[in-house]
């Protein structure tokens, strides 16, 4: 099993071998570190800087001074570049493994968010594609946009609450089911799945995540509201003395769901030359989602434009995208490439 710097310094020191060592160093006059001879600490500070020394006092040995870490980045948050070069000139100083220097050792000391902080730094706002990853409110504007599901269904159309009442019982009642009734025209449903065979468009669960195949099929068949509500033997439950919405799918299988399969719609990163902004790639994640990463997809389109250096035509040609439905234009699809548009804008359209 593979562990982290920091998960094993916690082992050490809730192991007696921590208190061995602190005490060997008390008897020696310290503090439960090892005191550095004055002239040393003086040598590494004029190689680097007084922050970049107090980081790395912070984070080597046993145990990470977080609060000290936090402090220091706090302090430097303008200007983290120069402290991330100062800490790669101190362990070039002092003879250490300088590899990802800044950004590693945090990350090994699992301080992830301060190491994204410094590599975002380092990297600054325009980048290759390959080094971005979907943002916390890309997830969110996306998950705006579609509705969780926690049966399988088609989405090829809907039928009215009451019918589905009539096949599936009380469990439509139930409070899961409120936000899919809420999504869709008043009173109805997105078609539940009964099979792969009599589909009106395609097999769908939780997000937007469309069911590729029947082996696919056969994983979240017991999501199916036929599964759900009824027994072996293909009889009815009796919802009167049983809540069977608890066998619906969870809204942390759900999301679990739905950020594998964001992250899933940005394949197409490899194949853009171009430095691009986080607003452009979550801009481009958003798309993915709504309309395919694969290459032919409305998102090559994009990609093309990139590539050419055209970002301002770029930009425009999102609002044009995928904006039908079996050959209607759809309001609601108008709105999100506007908004996916302007997003794709907001950190400028010059390279810096």
């Amino acid at each position: 099993m593979f562990i982290t710097r920091r998960q094993l310094r916690n082992i050490i020191r809730e192991n007696i071998v921590t208190d061995t060592l602190r005490q060997a160093t008390k008897s020696a006059g310290g503090e439960g570190a090892p005191e550095r001879d004055p002239e040393e600490v003086k040598n590494m500070i004029a190689a680097s800087s007084q922050d970049a020394y107090g980081l790395y006092d912070a984070l080597v040995g046993v145990g990470t001074d977080e609060a000290a870490v936090r402090a220091i980045l706090k302090k430097r948050n303008q200007n983290l570049k120069e402290l991330s070069q100062e800490y790669d000139k101190l362990m070039k100083h002092i003879k250490r493994e300088s590899s990802g220097g800044l950004v590693r050792w945090l990350a090994a000391d699992d301080m992830n968010a301060e190491s994204e902080a410094v590599r975002n730094a380092v990297l600054g706002e325009w980048r290759l594609a390959k080094d971005f990853k979907p943002s916390k409110s890309i997830y969110e504007k996306i998950r705006k946009h579609e509705a969780a599901v926690p049966y399988v269904y088609d989405d090829g159309g809907t039928m009215s609450k009451e019918y589905a009442k009539k096949l599936y019982g009380k469990i439509i009642d139930s409070p899961a089911m409120q936000s899919v009734i809420n999504a869709w025209p008043k009173d109805r449903i997105q078609i539940p799945v009964t099979d792969m065979k009599s589909l009106k468009r395609y097999a769908t669960i939780g997000v937007g995540h469309l069911i590729k195949d029947e082996a696919e099929f056969n994983l979240y068949k017991e999501f199916t509201l036929k599964n759900i509500t009824t027994d072996k033997e293909g009889n009815k439950i009796d919802q009167e003395e049983n809540d069977l919405s608890n066998k619906l799918m969870s809204k942390d299988e759900i999301m679990e769901l739905f950020y594998e399969d964001v992250d899933n719609h940005t394949t197409w990163k490899k194949d853009i030359t171009q430095p691009i902004t986080q607003s452009m790639f979550d801009s481009m994640t958003s798309i993915a989602f709504n309309s395919g990463a694969e290459e032919g997809r409305p998102i090559y389109a994009v990609i093309k434009l990139i590539n050419n250096k055209k970002y301002s035509a770029a930009k425009e040609k999102i609002k044009s995208l995928a904006t039908t439905s079996k050959g209607e234009v759809v309001a609601a699809l108008v709105t999100r490439r506007k908004e996916e548009s302007d997003l794709f804008g907001s950190q400028g359209l010059t390279i810096a």
